[in-house]
């Protein structure tokens, strides 16, 4: 069946998908990305904020218990201390999802995805959408993540689970240090999953993304057509494109030597200078066009010989073009009877 997409997407159809905002992007695979840097980015300062931190909740210890201080009077210092901590972590994430969405979807922005469309208002396509195929997918992938990470959260726990217990025996530092190897073997583990399955859903994405944007045999016609341009047209086109340029060339008819006629239809005027390699044609016309150069060779005094052969073929050429070798002994025995008139 012709309406059956089995052909792959064109350039043409997958720019056009583009500008759509049509494009294989995976928010697991950035998601995952993003909780991978800022998981490094985490490890690698913890020693700084870990101590930060610390020598903090010392001295808020000190000041509201020891000495009965005003808590309040500490809430900037511990909003400095938090924007210390969190300020690189939020900025890595920005830009690492704002990399990764790049190296995703390349260069380019669409607003469609962001222009309001009404069809999003009408209950029936709304429960077309939320029962699709699409839909079905997200919903196995969400419940997949879930007990992945749920089994993976609980396997890291229970193996810890001892070392938890006897946090209360431990000094603060101590206890900071366990919870800390807890997060971190924890969010290892899930990050690691998750990248896993970011992996898998942006290659998921790009085969869902190409199948969607494939095209129907007739669909392929169309767009050549449209590119090629219809042959009716472009024989039209070409026919007017011909006719302008022998309308420029009534311009330069004076240059003429001869005008060669077959005798009423054809016409086509003749050059030869010294400095030319060959004659050549630098007007010709059929019907009316042929008459019009007729009728002013007349005015410039230009000969005009009857020839139909010869004029049929000069008039296929095109304007300036040297005659071919084919026609030289013809076109010579025209411009010598010229010469010879002027004799």
């Amino acid at each position: 069946m012709s309406g059956e997409k089995t052909e792959q997407a064109s350039a043409k159809r997958k720019k056009k998908a583009r500008e759509d905002g049509q494009v294989a992007k995976s928010a697991d695979f950035t998601g995952a990305f993003v909780l991978v840097l800022v998981l490094v980015t985490i490890i690698s300062l913890a020693p700084i904020m870990v101590g930060e931190f610390v020598i903090f909740m010392k001295y808020t210890i000190e000041k509201t218990i020891i000495h009965k201080g005003d808590p309040s009077s500490f809430l900037l210092e511990g909003l400095i201390l938090w924007s210390k901590i969190a300020g690189p972590i939020v900025f890595v994430g920005f830009v690492g999802a704002f990399i990764i969405s790049y190296l995703q979807v390349g260069p380019g922005f669409s607003m469609k995805g962001v222009t309001p469309d009404m069809n999003r208002l009408n209950p029936g396509e709304g429960i077309k959408r939320l029962f699709s195929s699409d839909r079905l997918v997200d919903l196995v992938k969400t419940l997949t993540k879930l007990l992945l990470v749920g089994a993976v959260s609980i396997s890291v726990y229970w193996d810890t689970l001892k070392l938890i217990s006897r946090v209360s025996e431990t000094s603060i530092e101590g206890a900071f240090y366990r919870f800390g190897q807890l997060f971190t073997t924890t969010t290892y583990s899930i990050s690691a999953l998750l990248f896993v399955v970011g992996v898998a859903d942006f290659l998921w994405q790009r085969h869902s993304t190409g199948k969607k944007i494939m095209m129907s045999k007739q669909e392929v016609i169309d767009e050549y057509k449209e590119a090629e341009g219809d042959p009716y047209v472009k024989s039209q086109r070409k026919a007017m494109h011909r006719q302008l340029i022998r309308e420029a060339g009534m311009n330069t008819l004076k240059r003429a030597k001869a005008v060669v006629v077959n005798p009423t239809h054809v016409a086509a005027a003749l050059v030869y200078e010294e400095e030319m390699d060959a004659p050549m044609v630098i007007a010709s016309g059929f019907g009316e066009q042929a008459a019009r150069i007729r009728k002013e060779a007349v005015k410039l005094g230009i000969p005009i010989i009857q020839n139909i052969g010869l004029a049929r073929a000069l008039a296929a050429l095109d304007l300036d073009e040297t005659i071919p070798e084919s026609l030289y002994d013809e076109v010579v025995v025209v411009l010598q009877y010229v010469y010879s008139l002027g004799e």
